[in-house]
Formats: C-alpha cells, sequence, structure tokens
C-alpha cells in the first residue's frame, strides 16, 4: 500500500514533536510524585490532549488564558466523571448528558470547539477508571500535571503562528479584490487568475477546518464573517457580474474607486500586521452618498435629447457605487478583527445607509440549533447515546479496559451511517495492525524499562503526526501502539494479554457506534441538511421582494425577517461544515460546492439588507413616478422566480425555467423621456429605479450562476 503523506504547513509534525515532548515528561513526573495511582494515565491522555488537540492560537496571554480554562473545565468534568461511576445507572445517564453536552458545543466553533474533543476524552477516562470517589484528588493530580506541562510547551516550543491561515487568507484576498477595484479605474479588466488563486486559497484555509476561527471571542467571530464576505465578493467580480458597464469618469466615482482599492489595501496590510495604520471608511460613505446627488443633477440637467444616455450614464455609475458599498462593510469587519472600535458614519432621515455585516452570537447559534432540525442536535444525541451505551456495554460484559471502548466510539462515530461503517472498518483494520506490532514490542526483550520509555517518545509521536499526515487507519494504528506502550509502563512489568484486549476493546466499540448509528437518522444527520440552504433561499428572496415592493410601492420590511434572514444565512454554512466532518469521499468537493451557491446567495440577502434602508430614504417610487413601478416589479419577479427555482432544484421538487432578461432599464429610460426631471424628487426617485434595478440585475446574475451540487457523495 502506498503511503501519501499529507502535511501542508507541517501542522501535524509540529503537533507530534510537542506531544512527544510533553506526554513522556507528565506520565514520568505522575509515576515519580505518585506511583500506583490513576494520575499516570489522567496525565498521559490529560497532556495528549492538552497539546494535541488544544492547539490555541493567538498572543500568549491568550493561549495562556485558554489553558487554564480548558484545566479548570477538565478538573470539572474529571470530577463528575469519577462520581458518576459509583453504579451503573448514574454513569450511564451523566455519560448520555455529559456526551451530548460536550458534542453540542461544537456548534460554537473555534476555541470551544477543539476543547470539545479534548475534554470528552478526559470525562470519557474519569468515568471508565472506575475509581472511588476518595481516588478523585490523585486523578486531579495526574490532570494538573498534563496542565502543568501542557502550558510551558505550548507556549514556546514551536508555537503555532499568532496570525491564522484564515487571517492572512483574507488579506490576501483583499488585496486581490483591491487590484481588481484599482483595474477598473484605469480602464482595464480584472486579473482573474489572481482572483481565482486568491478564492482558491481563502476556501482552503476556511473551508480546511470544520470549526473554522469562531468560538466565543468576537474578534474571531468577525474573522468568520469576513471571510464569507470576501468569499462572496470575489466570486462575484471574478463571474463578471460586479463590472458590467464601462466606468464613467466622473470625479466622485474616480474618488470611490481610489479611496476603496486604498482602504482595501490598508485593511490588507493591518491583518497581515497590527501595527500597520487602518483607513477610516467615513469618506467613502460621504462620497458614496455626495454620488447619490451627484447623479440627481445629472438627470435633472439633462436636456431632451440627453435624458436617454443620462439614464445610462446613470446605470454606469453602479457597480463602482456596489464595490464602495462592499469595500465600507469589509471595513467594517477588519475593525472587529484588529478590535478597533466601530467608526460613527454620519446618519439621517434622508441619506441610505449601509448595513453593517451580522455577526451571529454564541447565544444566537444556540438558539438556532435547539431543534431536531439540526445536524449538531442530532450528531450531539447520538454521540451521547453512543458513549453511554459504551459504558453500559463494558460494565455487562467486565471487560478491562473501559476505557478503550468507550473512546473507540468516539473514533470511529460519524455524521452518517455509510461513513460510520467505512470509519469502523478502517479503524478495525489500523488497531489490528497497531495491536500486532505492539505485540512484538511487548514480547521483545523489556527487562530494559529505559529502551520503552524511549519507543514511547516515538510512539506518541506517530499517535499525533500519523492521523493528519498519513490516514485515519494508519493513525488507528499509531494511537493503539501508543495506548499498548503507555499502559505497559504505568502498569509495569509488561502483560502480553494487553495487546489482544486493546483490539477486542475497538471492536466493541465499533459495534456500538454502527447500532447508534443504525439507530438514530440511519441516513445520517446531514439528511435534510441541504433543507438549511433552500431555507436560506427563500428567506432572503422574501426579504429582497418585501425590500423593493417597500421601496417601489411604500411600506416597512419587518425587522424579525432582517434579522431571520442573518440567522438563515449562519445556519446555511452548516452543510459546508459538517460536508467536510463527515469524511465521506469527495466531501472537500462537495463542501466547495455548496459554498459557491452560499456565496452567490450572498447578493440578494445583501440587496435586500441595503434596499430595506433606502427604502426610508425617500418617498416610494410608485408615489413619485406611478409608471416605474412596472418594470422593477416585473424585474422582481424574474429575479423571485430564479431563486424560487434554486430553492426548488435544492430540495429535488423540480428544474428552474430560464428567465429572459428584463428590459428593466429600457423602459426606465424611455419613462425617463415623459416626466418632469427637473423636478428633485422626480430625478431622486429615477435615480432609485437605477439602482434599485442594477442590485435586481446582479441577483438575477448570482441566481443564475448557481449550481446546485448533486446528492452527498
Amino acid at each position: 500500500m502506498k503511503i501519501h503523506v499529507r502535511d501542508p504547513g507541517h501542522v501535524a509534525l509540529r503537533r507530534g514533536v510537542r506531544a512527544a515532548i510533553g506526554v513522556p515528561i507528565a506520565c514520568l513526573l505522575a509515576l515519580a510524585l505518585l506511583p500506583d495511582s490513576p494520575a499516570a494515565l489522567v496525565s498521559a491522555f490529560g497532556s495528549l490532549c492538552l497539546i494535541a488537540l488544544c492547539d490555541y492560537g493567538g498572543p500568549p496571554a491568550r493561549k495562556l488564558g485558554l489553558l487554564l480554562g480548558a484545566g479548570a473545565a477538565g478538573a470539572v468534568l474529571i470530577t463528575i466523571g469519577v462520581v458518576a461511576a459509583a453504579n451503573v445507572v448514574s454513569a450511564i445517564v451523566v455519560t448520555f448528558v455529559m456526551g451530548a453536552a460536550l458534542a453540542f458545543s461544537g456548534v460554537l466553533r473555534g476555541s470551544v470547539a477543539a476543547s470539545g474533543a479534548a475534554m470528552t476524552i478526559m470525562y470519557v477516562v474519569a468515568v471508565t477508571l472506575g475509581l472511588p470517589a476518595d481516588q478523585v484528588i490523585k486523578a486531579l493530580v495526574g490532570w494538573s500535571l498534563a496542565v502543568i506541562v501542557a502550558i510551558p510547551i505550548t507556549l514556546f516550543i514551536l508555537p503555532r503562528r499568532d496570525l491564522s491561515a484564515v487571517r492572512q487568507a483574507c488579506a490576501n484576498a483583499l488585496s486581490a479584490f483591491a487590484d481588481a477595484v484599482a483595474a477598473r479605474g484605469r480602464g482595464e479588466a480584472p486579473d482573474r487568475e489572481a482572483l481565482n488563486a486568491a478564492q482558491d486559497t481563502l476556501r482552503r484555509s476556511y473551508l480546511g477546518n470544520p470549526f473554522r476561527a469562531a468560538g466565543l471571542n468576537h474578534r474571531d467571530r468577525a474573522l468568520v464573517a469576513l471571510a464569507g464576505q470576501m468569499q462572496g465578493l470575489l466570486a462575484t467580480v471574478e463571474s463578471g457580474r460586479a463590472y458590467p458597464t464601462a466606468m464613467l469618469v466622473e470625479p466622485v466615482t474616480l474618488r470611490l474607486n481610489e479611496q476603496s482599492a486604498q482602504i482595501l489595501r490598508d485593511a490588507a496590510s493591518a491583518l497581515r500586521d497590527d501595527s500597520a495604520s487602518m483607513s477610516s471608511g467615513i469618506p467613502i460613505v460621504e462620497d458614496w452618498r455626495q454620488q447619490w446627488g451627484t447623479a440627481v443633477t445629472m438627470l435633472a440637467d439633462a436636456g431632451p435629447a440627453e435624458v436617454e444616455q443620462r439614464v445610462h450614464d446613470v446605470s454606469s455609475l453602479f457597480p463602482d457605487r456596489t464595490m464602495a458599498v462592499a469595500s465600507v462593510r469589509v471595513v467594517m469587519l477588519v475593525r472587529q478583527v484588529l478590535g478597533l472600535p466601530a467608526e460613527d458614519y454620519p446618519a439621517g432621515p434622508d441619506q441610505p445607509v449601509i448595513p453593517a455585516p451580522v455577526i451571529s452570537s454564541s447565544g444566537d447559534d444556540v438558539r438556532a440549533n435547539l431543534t431536531l432540525k439540526s445536524p449538531w442536535m442530532r450528531q450531539a444525541l447520538r454521540v451521547g447515546l453512543g458513549l453511554s451505551i459504551a459504558v453500559l456495554a463494558v460494565s455487562l460484559m467486565g471487560l478491562d479496559h473501559g476505557l478503550w471502548v468507550v473512546l473507540g466510539v468516539t473514533a470511529v462515530l460519524r455524521f452518517d451511517s455509510l461513513t460510520t461503517l467505512r470509519t469502523a472498518g478502517y479503524a478495525l483494520l489500523g488497531t489490528f495492525g497497531g495491536a500486532a506490532v505492539g505485540y512484538l514490542v511487548l514480547a521483545a526483550d523489556t527487562s530494559y524499562v529505559g529502551i520503552l520509555w524511549v519507543v514511547l517518545v516515538l510512539v506518541t509521536f506517530l499517535a499525533v503526526w500519523v492521523p493528519v499526515a498519513i490516514g485515519f487507519a494508519w493513525g488507528q494504528a499509531a494511537f493503539s501502539l501508543f495506548v499498548i506502550v503507555a499502559f505497559t509502563l504505568m502498569t509495569w512489568p509488561p502483560n502480553l494479554a494487553t495487546a489482544p484486549q486493546r483490539f477486542i476493546d475497538v471492536v466493541v466499540g465499533a459495534v456500538v457506534s454502527i447500532v447508534v448509528a443504525l439507530l438514530l437518522w440511519p441516513g445520517g444527520v446531514l439528511a435534510g441538511l441541504v433543507g438549511n440552504v433552500a431555507d436560506a433561499v427563500r428567506t432572503s428572496t422574501v426579504l429582497l421582494r418585501d425590500a423593493v415592493t417597500s421601496l417601489v410601492a411604500g411600506g416597512d420590511v419587518d425587522k424579525a425577517l432582517i434579522t431571520e434572514s442573518a440567522r438563515s444565512m449562519a445556519r446555511s454554512e452548516e452543510v459546508v461544515e459538517l460536508s467536510i466532518s463527515s469524511t465521506n469521499g469527495g466531501a472537500t468537493a462537495y463542501a466547495h460546492q455548496w459554498q459557491e451557491v452560499i456565496d452567490h446567495l450572498r447578493n440578494p440577502n445583501v440587496a435586500g439588507r441595503l434596499l430595506a434602508g433606502w427604502a426610508h430614504g425617500g418617498a416610494p417610487i410608485g408615489a413619485v413616478v406611478p409608471a416605474l413601478q412596472e418594470p422593477l416589479l416585473a424585474e422582481l419577479g424574474a429575479v423571485t422566480r430564479e431563486w424560487d427555482g434554486v430553492a426548488a432544484e435544492i430540495d429535488g421538487a423540480g428544474h428552474r425555467e430560464d428567465q429572459s432578461d428584463p428590459e428593466t432599464l429600457a423602459s426606465i429610460a424611455s419613462l425617463a423621456a415623459t416626466v418632469d426631471l427637473s423636478d428633485h424628487d422626480v430625478a431622486d426617485r429615477m435615480v432609485a429605479a437605477i439602482w434599485g434595478h442594477g442590485w435586481l440585475r446582479m441577483c438575477l446574475a448570482a441566481g443564475r450562476a448557481c449550481e446546485v451540487p448533486a446528492p452527498a457523495p
């Protein structure tokens, strides 16, 4: 079998080296201070979890705070586990609750999710040791030693770079976007190869980790929102929807173009280097609002023979206006990522407002997923049930190493039955190989315990490095070898039965996982998940419809709809995150395809929020120029039909019908020749109609560009 090593950025190598240093030290300290106690086992698994799994980023102070927080949480979980193990019933019930809660914590992403796996392992260690309550102190001492060893290793030995891959990718995307904006100012086409490269880099960093950079930290959440914004913008510019017409050389628009490019470059520099200066978005907002008055004047001053051309001129201002909006929204997010105060943009009843990007809170994420429709909730229930059944099986079968059985469930149980079956096969294959090698190691001359400590250093490195760099089956082999060697050192002298017992326990854990996968949502917790995307499409379409209707005919857009549209967009991202987590073949490509759909969906979502604000900036268009209602509402109908078709296609309920291009701009130009443009209110509403059409045209093009992926592989 050919082995392919893949370790981008040497992340697995770095973690493996650190674990190889820290785990033996923690074990030695525990054995020296508290021999013949559970401290050694707790310190071994604890140091492995903290060093290899809780690979926190950020400055040293933040890493220290997160490690101490993990230490406190682990101490609580170990205590709960030891107390719960007093009898079988409490062990089963508490394990179900704790297992489900820890699995559900993944909905918070980031450091919380990164800690979730480690905390689950530590709870499992505690509940399966079968310790009397008076031994909890010794277990906590072992955990404390793990924390003490993990802190200096995490902070000083091959530390994780403070600049996250996502942040660097966002900086590169901002630079590429700035170059595209500047190229338009020079009358040049954007460099599509550079845009594609930036998009690919961003997606690899953003989609490579299902938990991404979010968590309880608002700055991290802003970074995730920034990555999403940049994906949508790069897709828009690269596909040509951003610049459908030549740039109109007009002073305010030229300034908008230049300032947008500059502030994007400044934002990229600030993301790369916190000490770099960050430009203000206020001048762009001021020029953006001045551009509206300039456009009104262009129409009001037009002679009879110039009206049609002036309408097209105003329309040609739209792409640069849109990019200015995008630049300001990006700046809002970058300031939050950097921890800078929000800027106080001028506002007024007659001034259009640029809506700030919505960043969901931890509470929003939790509330949105407290339903059986949520894949996080479904998986949490599956994990809780799987762990509790494993605890019951250990008790009924009288297995010596219950820890290995329960950990086998955490290794095998996946988001869908097919992947769980496949993973079980790989786990058994890898465990058999690792147990066989472990048996040979124990059967060799091990009279010199020092040799086995050297072997522990090597197998610890392999247990951390191999699963990431080579693959799951090989990783199970390496982890089994680590377990056998570490357990032998803690229970010296060697026992040859340890190796076959390891394989038997993993078999039991795999069987439990398969049973749970078949009992709860046998189609997988991802079944129906794409419905979240369809819901986001429908909610965004309704928002756009209500916003345009409000702009044209009057009325208010329900604020609850605006909030729900933001939440539905956040939920739609779960198909990307959990598709990757499922580890199905082709999962990454499948996730990328859905990410492209969501990138296109940002167009009607943002347009709906923006136009909802515009609707309060003046009288309804139809109240001033009634004839404008028909072409705008007709184009709105084409857009909604296109996106309704996308939603139906996602649901598997039909295919989209081709929507012809509405002749909206031509209709507006014809109507402009029949009204009194010297009336400021009439000219103002004409501008609103022209630029409202610009957003509708972008939304229609985005809907056409959506390619709904085939069912999950």
